[in-house]
């Protein structure tokens, strides 16, 4: 009998990684005595907070003072915080050694299984073997580690073989089939040629990388080579066999058991050296088949069906399940179906003890941390000691000692420990032993498993429903649980000579003026935007005095003038040389309001403050308080110069609501004191409501300063805080940065929208797996979508509905996301003029389209440092209203980023509002729309149906089907309302209509010039306006060119015109066109363009002008 045991933790224990590395684990630890125990989660990540609690639980059976050692497989427990919390358990309860995989271990030793030698020879390969020379790497998550050492060995074997990377060619994914096919895309959407060969980090991106080059023509290996990595059958059966490497998994299994003797004896552990084996597949160009174990003969004739196995079509063990009604009964049943289970040579089934309690059954009151303290073997299944076999409700033992008995054998063993629960209830755990020391979990076992848990859920209601049946009680009562110090530190007795010699330090830093100033961001509460900045001193000498400390010093030496001073003038004279990094931005300047100042200096910082009187604000603190007398002239002083007041550190020392009343400040910073956890302190909240409500009574805006955290920063916004300042929003910085973190912004936009709207917003953070169900969300009350959090193990989400089902859901897209969300038949929602997507700043997002989806009441947000890309065969229809709206782009007073269209389907747009943008925003931005179909019914006083309304516009249309019907007062179509527009449109048909006063349907209404270029297409307006054009400037200079194309004008209005407007600045170039115009105008012609202005070529003309025929 072994005389030692190493427990095993992981995730997924049936995954061929999973199941080699456990087979390298039990290989060593056998030959060194140890029994193993693996702890196993069903799957590595789960989709729901409920399932992770259930899932995970099984890591909290662990008793490790039964055990001598510890493994850890860390990257395959994917559950937000498990593996970490893990980590401190075992930090505070065990005293053995410990090995963590994939991590890096604040505890523990830990190592990483390295890919750069399989990467680095696979490249090697495709250069040295197939002559490869212009290669492209896609890696995994951009923090990963493994992504970082695979892109440095791609990195190296290029620059050993001599050879250059392209730009371009090395891209981020997040290890997915979708990051392969996004990466696949960006290349026929730049226009980028294609690589000589594509080598991925693993072979799932590698397969989504052949799946899209295929679908678009290109031969895999004939025009792409194509390699991945950690061969698998999926990649060695695809319709080429995918070149990769074999992941030496079995190795890091026995070399983790190895490291744990090394650690035992405490010497040091040598380094990984794992051996870079290849699989030469197809995808390369190479002619290696699969290997035979992935497509191998029976090795018996009997067949699954002959056998009934598990996936028979005879497999009747839900149903038999399901139609019993006793739980010993239940697991006989269970009992009888053991030999679906192959190879089994021992099973325990443990249930939690509230089995057989009546209350815990009705209430679903089972554990979701961990087990009862004694648990019921109920059902025991021993191959080699049939007597031990049974089922057996009354057999209880200690949960501590995990099983009645651990190994009866005198060779070791290795038992497999899983949950059974259901969302976040834990019934109970199961053990597996198979009769093949080589052999591991299945997949079939966690399947039959998770079949058993299911129907426990099943007989626990039936169990409820009859025992509530039966009660005609009540229903069942639940029960919820001063000065003095500064005199004796002038006293050369109480200055230590470390104080003497940072006191002459303070000496030389207020004569040589050795203080510099960081600038802390102060944020507006409602988007988070920048208001205005603290400048904080700091010393700028060699020995980095703190600020409070300079001036402590600096009082004790009577020179606290001189701070005064030298903080006004220093910062004063900043602003002014970097006046374009504070445009727009005021400057809070910390003033020390006993100071006294010489008349000379008082003379010189106010002429500095007269000049920049509208940037700054003095913040006085609130040390001490000032006479009446020296106040009113301080305050007199500001109001002449007309600079606002604040107050700091309201809520400590002196501060109270008398002198706020004497300083009646513009501004009062709430004290960090009063703010630190506010959120659980309901008298702190009471407290700073007062403060605000006072504010805002008296015209003064109230700052919360020392926010640190989320929770903090949403409580003092919901709170009524109108400026935010804190480490938690921006830290102070030498730089004057523009603007703060984008998923700050979005979260301040967020909490204030929770207070206007009086609730709060139910957010689920996407990326725990790569599909996200729109049902579960709503069962949870779920409202916001988060996608892109820097934890989440998936970067590309699929989001599905069901047609025609509404909800109440918005996305929010964070900073720095670079990935594909795919719609599959959603409906989103949010209130008037909020996005249904809201992208944050420096994302880049494609956006798939499937099946029909819908957007009420928002669209798609995207500032200008981002990028949309639209793809798919799907539809999407956009619902707006309300006084100033956009669908798909930016507000009307801001710039959008890059848009592209790429999709098949089609993208409905109705909207009735003031001021409406289709597509486009207020200020412009990059446009592009490259396919697809577009159906427009726009209603507004003015507006614009894909371009901009003030903004120089520049717009390419080409491949596409466009229909708009506008009602706008004054509007354009495609193009710019106010300014300068260019419009390259071909290879399309489009059909514009509009009725109102003034209109342009391809160009600009009231710009300068209009530059439009139209080719290879069908061109169709009708026009009922006052003022209207069709193309061109309706009030400046136009320079229009037309094709190849089919045009077709029917016009109606007062001064209505096909080409230009009311301007005879106007040229028109016309070369092969058939032209159909029926114009009804007081003018009684198609332009103003001058005769010499007017070149037509080739042009077939049918002209009815005022009902004649010309």
């Amino acid at each position: 009998m072994a005389k030692k045991r190493l427990a095993l933790l992981l995730g997924q224990a049936d995954e061929s990684y999973q199941q080699e590395f456990i087979r390298g684990v039990k290989k060593r630890a056998f030959e060194q005595g140890y029994d193993v125990l693996v702890f196993s989660m069903y799957i590595k990540y789960q989709n729901t907070k409920e399932r992770e609690v259930g899932d995970s639980n099984i890591f909290n059976l662990i008793n490790f003072s039964l055990f001598d050692a510890v493994i850890i497989l860390s990257d395959t427990i994917q559950t937000p915080e498990v593996e970490k919390r893990l980590e401190e358990r075992i930090y505070r309860e065990f005293n053995g050694p410990v090995v963590c995989i994939d991590t890096e271990s604040k505890y523990f030793y830990s190592f990483w299984t390295d890919g750069y030698p399989m990467v680095y020879a696979t490249v090697s390969h495709i250069i040295e073997e197939h002559g490869a020379k212009d290669i492209a790497y896609l890696t995994g998550r951009k923090q990963h580690v493994h992504s970082i050492r695979r892109l440095e060995a791609f990195k190296d074997a290029m620059r050993d073989h001599g050879l250059e990377i392209q730009p371009g060619r090395m891209h981020y994914g997040d290890f997915w089939y979708t990051s392969g096919t996004g990466f696949a895309e960006k290349f026929f959407h730049s226009g980028e040629t294609l690589p000589e060969a594509i080598v991925c980090a693993n072979d799932n991106m590698a397969i989504g990388v052949a799946e899209e080059l295929e679908r678009r023509g290109v031969k895999i290996p004939d025009d792409v080579l194509l390699a991945g990595f950690g061969t698998c059958e999926e990649g060695q059966l695809s319709p080429k066999s995918l070149t990769s490497s074999y992941l030496p998994t079995e190795y890091y299994g026995t070399f983790a058991v190895d490291a744990l003797d090394y650690i035992k004896k405490g010497e040091k552990v040598p380094e990984l050296n794992p051996e870079a084996k290849l699989f030469l597949g197809e995808s390369c160009g190479c002619d290696g088949k699969p290997e035979e174990k992935y497509f191998s003969k029976r090795q018996k004739w009997m067949t699954a069906d002959s056998e009934e196995g598990y996936y028979s079509i005879h497999n009747y063990m839900l149903e038999d399940l399901l139609a019993v009604s006793d739980l010993e009964e239940y697991f006989r049943t269970v009992y009888e179906n053991i030999f679906y289970l192959r190879g089994v040579k021992r099973l325990e089934i443990c249930l939690n003890s509230g089995w057989i309690n009546e209350n815990v059954l009705v209430d679903n009151d089972f554990p979701e941390k961990g087990y009862s303290h004694t648990m019921i073997n109920i059902l025991s299944y021993n191959h080699k000691h049939p007597e031990y076999s049974g089922i057996n409700t009354q057999n209880l033992f200690e949960t501590s000692k995990l099983l009645p008995y651990i190994n009866d054998d005198d060779e070791p063993v290795c038992l497999i420990f899983s949950p059974l629960y259901v969302e976040n209830k834990s019934f109970g755990y199961a053990m597996i032993r198979y009769d093949s020391e080589l052999k591991s979990f299945e997949e079939v076992t966690r399947l039959w498993l998770n079949m058993v848990a299911k129907g426990l859920e099943s007989l626990r209601r039936s169990y409820a429903i009859r025992l509530l049946e039966k009660r005609t009680s009540n229903k069942l009562q639940v029960k919820f649980p001063t000065d003095e110090s500064k005199k004796a530190a002038i006293k050369n007795q109480d200055i230590t000579e470390e104080e003497a010699r940072e006191i002459k330090e303070v000496e030389k830093i207020l004569d040589e003026n050795l203080l510099t100033y960081h600038f802390q961001p102060i944020v507006n509460s409602v988007d988070g935007e920048i208001y205005s900045y603290e400048a904080l001193m700091r010393s700028n000498s060699e020995w980095k005095i703190p600020p409070l400390q300079i001036i402590k010093d600096a009082d004790i030496l009577g020179r606290l003038s001189d701070i005064e001073r030298a903080t006004f003038i220093n910062v004063l004279n900043i602003v002014e040389d970097r006046a374009s990094e504070f445009e727009g931005k005021k400057v809070f300047i910390n003033s020390i309001p006993g100071s006294k100042l010489e008349y000379n200096d008082f003379v010189q910082i106010e002429k500095l403050l007269k000049k920049n009187h509208e940037k700054t604000v003095v913040e006085l603190t609130e040390q001490a308080e000032l006479l009446d007398e020296d106040f009113d002239q301080l305050k007199e002083q500001y109001n002449r110069l007309g600079i606002e007041m604040a107050v700091d550190d309201y809520g400590t020392g002196y501060s109270n609501v008398s002198n706020l009343l004497r300083y009646m400040p513009n501004y009062v910073k709430i004290d960090r004191s009063l703010l630190s956890e506010i959120q659980n302190s309901t008298q702190k909240q009471h407290f700073v409501r007062e403060i605000i409500d006072f504010c805002h009574s008296n015209n003064i805006l109230a700052l919360a300063e020392g926010v640190e955290t989320s929770e903090e920063l949403r409580t003092v916004i919901r709170l009524g805080a109108d400026l935010i300042q804190g480490y938690y929003v921006a830290r102070p910085a030498a730089e004057v940065i523009p603007s703060v973190d984008g998923n700050v912004k979005m979260e301040i936009a967020r909490f204030h929208r929770e207070r206007e709207d009086g609730a709060s917003e139910m957010l689920y953070k996407a990326g725990r797996t790569s599909r996200v169900s729109i049902s579960n969300l709503e069962r949870e009350n779920k409202n916001t979508i988060i996608i892109g959090d820097k934890e989440s193990t998936f970067r590309d989400i699929t989001i599905v509905g069901t047609p025609n089902r509404k909800s109440d859901i918005h996305i929010e897209i964070l900073e720095d996301y670079d990935g594909r969300v795919t719609l599959e038949n959603v409906s989103l929602s949010n209130i008037k003029n909020r996005p249904c997507i809201n992208i944050a700043e420096n994302s880049k997002l494609t956006l798939r389209l499937e099946g029909e989806n819908r957007f009420e009441g928002g669209g798609i947000a995207v500032p200008e440092t981002s990028k949309l890309t639209v793809e798919g065969d799907g539809n999407l229809k956009l619902i707006l209203s309300g006084a100033e709206i956009y669908g798909i782009g930016n507000g009307i007073d801001k710039g959008h980023g890059t848009l592209e269209f790429y999709q098949d389907g089609e993208i409905t747009l109705e909207s009735n509002g003031q001021t409406t943008i289709g597509i486009g925003s207020g200020l412009g931005g990059t446009t592009r729309i490259c396919k697809g179909k577009y159906t427009f019914h726009l209603n507004g006083d003015e507006g614009v149906g894909i371009g901009s309304l003030r903004g120089n516009q520049y717009l390419e249309v080409h491949d596409c089907d466009l229909m708009m019907d506008n009602g706008f007062y004054k509007g354009v179509c495609i193009g710019n309302l106010e300014n300068n527009s260019g419009v390259n449109i071909w290879r399309s048909l489009i059909r514009l209509t509009g009725s109102g006063k003034r209109l342009s349907m391809l160009g600009t209404v009231d710009g300068e010039r209009s530059d439009i270029y139209i080719h290879d297409m069908s061109f169709i307006t009708n026009i009922r306006a006052e003022y209207a054009t069709s193309m061109g400037s309706l009030s400046g200079s136009s320079n229009i060119k037309v094709e190849q194309a089919a045009l077709k004008y029917k016009g109606v209005g007062r001064q209505a015109f096909v080409y230009g407007g009311v301007s005879d600045k106007t040229t028109v170039d016309i070369n092969d066109v058939d032209i159909h115009v029926t114009l009804d105008s007081d003018s009684g012609k198609q332009t103003n363009a001058p005769e010499e202005n007017i070149r037509k070529v080739k042009e077939t003309e049918n002209i009815i002008i005022n009902g004649k025929q010309l």
